[in-house]
């Protein structure tokens, strides 16, 4: 509901999309085999998580040229913030079992993203944000997101389903660096 009432990129839907991201992670988390817990948690499925992550493309997809609303300039640290929290539900898709055609919609949806071929902040792409340690952060300063997130990087089941479905190993970031140089 919120993506189609909200401009592309609210600050409201980036914090929707975070706080299932977080969730997501701690739910992952506490039902590792490894770490006893007194709490009881459903375990997570693929499909929660993945219709979550399409819903992430969708945002990033809202402020593309193929998008129905007229292109508004969008602030870099917004698309950065969607841009990532995408991806670390990407990640978290990678550590999961998907069921049917799951793991076909999972694909088709990351080879959107890749397509989109989105900027971060320094120009970063998917593949730049998934080998970077520092993706959390805008400028490579300050955090942007919650710190489950900033776990999650660099994920190297999400590189190999990048280089999959076409992510361009060669894209140079804003300081011309590959994905292999971070």
């Amino acid at each position: 509901m919120q993506q189609r009432c909200l401009e592309p990129f609210s600050p409201m839907t980036q914090s929707s999309l975070l706080s299932f991201a977080e969730l997501f992670s701690f739910m992952m988390a506490e039902a590792r085999p490894s770490r006893p817990s007194r709490r009881h948690l459903a375990p997570v499925e693929f499909a929660d998580v993945l219709a979550v992550f399409e819903r992430a493309v969708l945002e990033l997809l809202s402020a593309g040229p193929q998008s129905p609303r007229p292109l508004q300039p969008q602030p870099p640290e917004g698309v950065h913030r969607t841009l990532v929290i995408a991806l670390q539900l990407a990640a978290l898709l990678c550590r999961l079992e998907p069921q049917d055609d799951e793991g076909e919609r999972f694909r088709r949806a990351a080879y959107r993203l890749v397509r989109l071929d989105v900027r971060g902040a320094n120009g970063d792409t998917c593949l730049h944000v998934a080998c970077r340690r520092e993706s959390t952060c805008l400028g490579r300063q300050t955090p942007a997101l919650g710190t489950v997130c900033a776990d999650s990087f660099p994920a190297p089941e999400l590189v190999r389903l990048l280089l999959d479905v076409g992510a361009d190993p060669n894209a140079t970031d804003d300081d011309l660096s590959t994905p292999l140089h971070v």
